[in-house]
Protein backbone atom coordinates (compact mmCIF):
# COMPACT_ATOMS: atom_id res chain seq x y z
CA UNK A 1 0.00 0.00 0.00
CA UNK A 2 2.75 2.26 0.76
CA UNK A 3 5.24 1.63 -2.55
CA UNK A 4 1.02 1.79 -4.41
CA UNK A 5 0.95 5.27 -2.48
CA UNK A 6 4.36 6.85 -3.18
CA UNK A 7 3.94 5.92 -6.99
CA UNK A 8 1.13 7.04 -7.28
CA UNK A 9 2.31 10.80 -5.06
CA UNK A 10 5.72 11.30 -6.21
CA UNK A 11 4.75 11.77 -10.40
CA UNK A 12 1.94 14.06 -8.84
CA UNK A 13 4.14 16.46 -7.14
CA UNK A 14 6.96 16.30 -9.76
CA UNK A 15 3.65 17.33 -11.97
CA UNK A 16 2.63 20.18 -9.53
CA UNK A 17 5.82 21.32 -8.27
CA UNK A 18 7.53 22.03 -10.95
CA UNK A 19 5.89 24.40 -12.20
CA UNK A 20 5.33 26.37 -9.47
CA UNK A 21 9.25 26.90 -8.46
CA UNK A 22 9.40 27.79 -11.79
CA UNK A 23 7.11 30.65 -11.58
CA UNK A 24 8.91 31.19 -8.11
CA UNK A 25 12.09 31.45 -9.36
CA UNK A 26 10.86 33.71 -12.60
CA UNK A 27 9.82 35.88 -9.40
CA UNK A 28 13.40 36.44 -7.98
CA UNK A 29 15.09 36.85 -11.53
CA UNK A 30 12.72 39.59 -12.76
CA UNK A 31 13.70 41.55 -9.61
CA UNK A 32 12.10 44.21 -7.78
CA UNK A 33 10.69 41.30 -5.10
CA UNK A 34 12.45 40.86 -2.35
CA UNK A 35 11.41 38.05 0.15
CA UNK A 36 12.18 38.03 3.96
CA UNK A 37 13.22 34.81 5.98
CA UNK A 38 9.50 34.87 7.29
CA UNK A 39 8.42 34.68 3.94
CA UNK A 40 10.40 31.86 2.97
CA UNK A 41 9.34 29.93 6.06
CA UNK A 42 5.95 30.33 4.97
CA UNK A 43 6.25 29.64 1.36
CA UNK A 44 7.75 26.60 2.57
CA UNK A 45 4.59 25.94 4.52
CA UNK A 46 2.14 26.33 1.36
CA UNK A 47 4.43 23.70 -0.68
CA UNK A 48 4.09 21.52 2.24
CA UNK A 49 0.47 21.91 2.84
CA UNK A 50 -0.18 21.68 -0.71
CA UNK A 51 1.77 18.37 -1.09
CA UNK A 52 -0.07 16.59 1.67
CA UNK A 53 -3.31 17.90 0.05
CA UNK A 54 -2.21 15.82 -3.29
CA UNK A 55 -1.18 12.58 -0.62
CA UNK A 56 -4.83 13.00 0.76
CA UNK A 57 -6.14 12.95 -2.53
CA UNK A 58 -3.94 10.45 -3.61
CA UNK A 59 -4.37 8.18 -0.58
CA UNK A 60 -8.49 8.71 -1.48
CA UNK A 61 -7.95 7.28 -4.89
CA UNK A 62 -5.97 4.70 -3.78
CA UNK A 63 -8.84 3.76 -1.07
CA UNK A 64 -11.78 4.00 -3.80
CA UNK A 65 -10.05 1.44 -6.15
CA UNK A 66 -9.37 -0.71 -2.96
CA UNK A 67 -12.99 -1.22 -1.78
CA UNK A 68 -14.13 -1.70 -5.22
CA UNK A 69 -14.30 -3.84 -8.17
CA UNK A 70 -14.56 -1.60 -11.61
CA UNK A 71 -12.92 1.48 -11.99
CA UNK A 72 -16.65 3.02 -12.87
CA UNK A 73 -17.67 2.72 -9.41
CA UNK A 74 -14.48 3.88 -8.36
CA UNK A 75 -14.60 6.83 -10.34
CA UNK A 76 -18.16 7.30 -9.34
CA UNK A 77 -17.23 7.31 -5.60
CA UNK A 78 -14.43 9.81 -5.82
CA UNK A 79 -16.66 12.06 -8.31
CA UNK A 80 -18.87 12.56 -4.99
CA UNK A 81 -16.17 12.46 -2.71
CA UNK A 82 -14.58 15.87 -4.39
CA UNK A 83 -18.69 17.25 -4.64
CA UNK A 84 -19.60 17.05 -1.44
CA UNK A 85 -15.96 18.51 -0.06
CA UNK A 86 -15.37 20.47 -2.81
CA UNK A 87 -18.41 22.32 -3.76
CA UNK A 88 -21.36 21.70 -1.33
CA UNK A 89 -19.93 21.29 1.98
CA UNK A 90 -18.80 24.96 2.40
CA UNK A 91 -21.38 26.50 1.30
CA UNK A 92 -23.55 23.85 3.62
CA UNK A 93 -21.61 25.54 6.30
CA UNK A 94 -22.79 28.91 5.84
CA UNK A 95 -26.45 27.84 6.04
CA UNK A 96 -25.69 25.95 9.17
CA UNK A 97 -23.92 29.20 10.40
CA UNK A 98 -26.50 31.22 9.54
CA UNK A 99 -29.29 29.17 11.40
CA UNK A 100 -27.41 28.66 14.57
CA UNK A 101 -25.31 31.37 14.95
CA UNK A 102 -27.59 34.25 13.25
CA UNK A 103 -25.95 37.81 12.23
CA UNK A 104 -27.14 40.74 10.40
CA UNK A 105 -25.90 41.80 6.94
CA UNK A 106 -23.13 44.43 5.93
CA UNK A 107 -26.29 46.53 4.56
CA UNK A 108 -28.85 45.94 7.70
CA UNK A 109 -25.78 47.46 9.63
CA UNK A 110 -24.71 50.66 7.44
CA UNK A 111 -28.81 51.05 7.57
CA UNK A 112 -28.79 51.26 11.47
CA UNK A 113 -25.67 53.45 11.36
CA UNK A 114 -27.25 55.75 9.06
CA UNK A 115 -30.51 55.60 10.75
CA UNK A 116 -28.70 56.86 14.04
CA UNK A 117 -26.65 59.55 12.08
CA UNK A 118 -29.65 60.82 10.70
CA UNK A 119 -31.43 60.91 14.29
CA UNK A 120 -28.26 62.13 15.80
CA UNK A 121 -28.70 65.67 12.58
CA UNK A 122 -32.51 66.02 13.57
CA UNK A 123 -31.41 66.88 17.39
CA UNK A 124 -28.66 68.78 16.57
CA UNK A 125 -30.26 70.81 14.11
CA UNK A 126 -33.20 70.99 16.55
CA UNK A 127 -30.94 72.23 19.48
CA UNK A 128 -29.32 74.81 17.19
CA UNK A 129 -32.62 76.42 16.17
CA UNK A 130 -33.16 76.32 20.25
CA UNK A 131 -30.04 78.60 20.07
CA UNK A 132 -31.39 80.80 17.51
CA UNK A 133 -35.22 81.43 19.62
CA UNK A 134 -33.70 82.11 22.30
CA UNK A 135 -31.12 84.67 21.33
CA UNK A 136 -32.73 86.75 18.38
CA UNK A 137 -33.63 84.87 15.12
CA UNK A 138 -32.82 87.80 13.07
CA UNK A 139 -30.33 89.44 14.80
CA UNK A 140 -27.01 87.04 15.16
CA UNK A 141 -26.44 87.05 11.62
CA UNK A 142 -26.23 90.49 11.20
CA UNK A 143 -22.82 91.27 12.85
CA UNK A 144 -19.08 89.57 12.77
CA UNK A 145 -19.42 89.17 16.83
CA UNK A 146 -22.99 88.04 16.11
CA UNK A 147 -21.48 85.29 13.63
CA UNK A 148 -18.69 84.11 15.78
CA UNK A 149 -21.10 83.38 18.78
CA UNK A 150 -23.72 81.76 16.89
CA UNK A 151 -20.49 79.23 15.43
CA UNK A 152 -19.56 78.75 18.47
CA UNK A 153 -22.52 77.82 20.00
CA UNK A 154 -22.84 75.18 16.84
CA UNK A 155 -19.77 73.82 17.41
CA UNK A 156 -20.16 73.16 21.15
CA UNK A 157 -23.93 71.38 20.02
CA UNK A 158 -22.20 69.75 17.61
CA UNK A 159 -19.28 68.27 19.82
CA UNK A 160 -21.88 67.19 22.00
CA UNK A 161 -23.98 65.15 19.94
CA UNK A 162 -20.79 63.71 18.08
CA UNK A 163 -19.63 62.74 21.64
CA UNK A 164 -23.32 60.63 22.75
CA UNK A 165 -23.46 59.01 19.54
CA UNK A 166 -19.88 57.53 19.48
CA UNK A 167 -20.97 55.76 22.38
CA UNK A 168 -24.04 54.34 20.64
CA UNK A 169 -21.57 54.17 17.34
CA UNK A 170 -19.32 52.12 19.27
CA UNK A 171 -21.42 49.84 21.14
CA UNK A 172 -23.25 49.30 17.96
CA UNK A 173 -20.05 48.36 15.87
CA UNK A 174 -18.98 45.96 19.05
CA UNK A 175 -22.33 43.84 19.14
CA UNK A 176 -21.99 43.78 15.08
CA UNK A 177 -18.20 42.72 15.13
CA UNK A 178 -18.77 39.82 17.82
CA UNK A 179 -21.75 38.47 15.32
CA UNK A 180 -20.29 38.36 12.50
CA UNK A 181 -16.93 36.70 14.41
CA UNK A 182 -19.30 34.41 15.60
CA UNK A 183 -21.10 33.18 12.44
CA UNK A 184 -17.55 33.33 10.73
CA UNK A 185 -15.96 31.34 13.14
CA UNK A 186 -18.69 28.90 13.48
CA UNK A 187 -18.69 28.75 9.11
CA UNK A 188 -14.56 28.01 9.27
CA UNK A 189 -15.28 25.34 11.66
CA UNK A 190 -17.40 23.41 10.13
CA UNK A 191 -16.15 23.64 6.54
CA UNK A 192 -12.79 22.44 7.63
CA UNK A 193 -14.10 19.32 7.59
CA UNK A 194 -13.56 19.36 3.84
CA UNK A 195 -9.52 19.18 2.77
CA UNK A 196 -10.03 21.50 0.29
CA UNK A 197 -11.07 23.99 2.18
CA UNK A 198 -8.88 23.48 4.86
CA UNK A 199 -5.84 24.08 2.11
CA UNK A 200 -7.50 26.93 1.34
CA UNK A 201 -7.76 28.48 4.61
CA UNK A 202 -4.24 27.45 5.78
CA UNK A 203 -2.96 29.25 2.39
CA UNK A 204 -4.84 32.46 3.31
CA UNK A 205 -3.89 32.29 6.55
CA UNK A 206 -0.31 31.86 5.78
CA UNK A 207 -0.08 34.34 2.85
CA UNK A 208 -1.94 36.66 4.73
CA UNK A 209 -4.08 37.66 1.74
CA UNK A 210 -8.28 37.24 1.93
CA UNK A 211 -10.76 38.92 3.71
CA UNK A 212 -8.73 38.46 7.14
CA UNK A 213 -6.33 41.03 5.78
CA UNK A 214 -9.21 43.58 4.13
CA UNK A 215 -10.53 43.23 7.49
CA UNK A 216 -7.18 44.74 8.88
CA UNK A 217 -6.28 47.77 6.57
CA UNK A 218 -10.22 48.46 7.32
CA UNK A 219 -9.72 48.35 11.12
CA UNK A 220 -6.27 50.68 10.29
CA UNK A 221 -8.20 53.20 8.08
CA UNK A 222 -10.95 53.61 10.14
CA UNK A 223 -8.48 53.95 13.19
CA UNK A 224 -6.80 56.56 11.29
CA UNK A 225 -9.84 58.20 10.27
CA UNK A 226 -11.28 58.60 13.52
CA UNK A 227 -8.21 59.69 15.33
CA UNK A 228 -5.54 61.78 13.47
CA UNK A 229 -7.69 63.50 10.09
CA UNK A 230 -10.71 63.30 12.42
CA UNK A 231 -8.64 65.91 14.69
CA UNK A 232 -7.40 67.63 11.81
CA UNK A 233 -10.16 68.11 9.77
CA UNK A 234 -12.06 69.10 13.02
CA UNK A 235 -9.35 71.75 13.48
CA UNK A 236 -9.76 72.78 10.18
CA UNK A 237 -13.40 73.17 9.77
CA UNK A 238 -13.59 75.03 13.22
CA UNK A 239 -11.29 77.81 11.59
CA UNK A 240 -12.39 77.69 8.25
CA UNK A 241 -15.92 78.89 9.87
CA UNK A 242 -14.68 81.56 12.43
CA UNK A 243 -12.40 82.90 9.51
CA UNK A 244 -15.79 83.20 7.25
CA UNK A 245 -17.65 84.32 10.09
CA UNK A 246 -15.33 87.38 10.96
CA UNK A 247 -12.39 87.66 8.44
CA UNK A 248 -11.12 90.85 10.36
CA UNK A 249 -10.78 89.20 13.53
CA UNK A 250 -9.17 85.56 12.14
CA UNK A 251 -8.07 86.68 8.93
CA UNK A 252 -9.23 86.25 5.11
CA UNK A 253 -10.36 82.10 4.20
CA UNK A 254 -8.04 80.08 2.03
CA UNK A 255 -7.95 76.97 1.45
CA UNK A 256 -5.38 74.62 1.36
CA UNK A 257 -4.86 71.08 3.07
CA UNK A 258 -1.45 71.94 5.51
CA UNK A 259 -0.93 69.53 7.65
CA UNK A 260 -2.99 66.87 6.58
CA UNK A 261 -1.53 63.76 8.44
CA UNK A 262 -0.33 61.02 5.92
CA UNK A 263 -2.12 57.45 6.15
CA UNK A 264 0.21 54.90 5.84
CA UNK A 265 -0.28 51.10 6.51
CA UNK A 266 2.37 48.59 7.23
CA UNK A 267 1.20 44.72 6.46
CA UNK A 268 1.67 42.38 9.92
CA UNK A 269 0.87 38.72 9.48
CA UNK A 270 -0.85 37.38 13.06
CA UNK A 271 0.61 34.92 14.91
CA UNK A 272 -2.53 33.52 15.68
CA UNK A 273 -2.88 32.71 11.48
CA UNK A 274 0.18 30.28 12.29
CA UNK A 275 -1.88 28.55 14.59
CA UNK A 276 -4.65 28.24 12.65
CA UNK A 277 -2.77 26.47 9.96
CA UNK A 278 -1.77 24.33 12.02
CA UNK A 279 -4.90 23.17 12.41
CA UNK A 280 -5.75 22.45 9.07
CA UNK A 281 -2.29 20.79 8.80
CA UNK A 282 -4.12 18.48 11.86
CA UNK A 283 -7.28 17.93 9.76
CA UNK A 284 -5.59 17.24 6.24
CA UNK A 285 -3.19 14.36 8.23
CA UNK A 286 -6.50 13.17 9.48
CA UNK A 287 -8.26 12.72 5.61
CA UNK A 288 -4.90 10.67 5.09
CA UNK A 289 -4.99 8.61 7.92
CA UNK A 290 -8.55 7.94 7.25
CA UNK A 291 -8.14 6.98 3.62
CA UNK A 292 -4.91 4.94 4.07
CA UNK A 293 -6.81 2.69 6.90
CA UNK A 294 -9.63 2.03 4.60
CA UNK A 295 -7.43 0.94 2.23
CA UNK A 296 -5.40 -0.99 3.99
CA UNK A 297 -8.54 -2.75 5.55
CA UNK A 298 -9.89 -3.77 1.96
CA UNK A 299 -6.47 -4.93 0.70
CA UNK A 300 -6.76 -7.25 3.84
CA UNK A 301 -9.89 -9.32 2.24
CA UNK A 302 -7.68 -11.09 -0.76
CA UNK A 303 -4.64 -13.31 -0.14
CA UNK A 304 -1.85 -11.73 -1.46
CA UNK A 305 -0.20 -15.30 -2.07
Amino acid sequence: MIGKSLGVLIPALTVFGLPLLLGVSLMLLVGGVEITGEEWTRLALVLLFFGLYLAVMTLAGVSASSLTYRSATSFALLLTFWVVTVVVFPRISLIVADVIRPAPSTHEFQAKQKGMQRESLLKRRARLREWEQANGPNDWWKTAAGRVVHELAYQQIRDEAQADGRIVRDRLEAEFEKQSQNRLSLAVILARISPAFALKNATIRLTGTGIARQQRFFQEFIRYRRGQYFEWAREREDKDSLRRSDPDTYGEFTWHIDGLPRFTYTERWPDANLQYAMLDRCVLALWGLVFFSGAYAAVLRYDLR
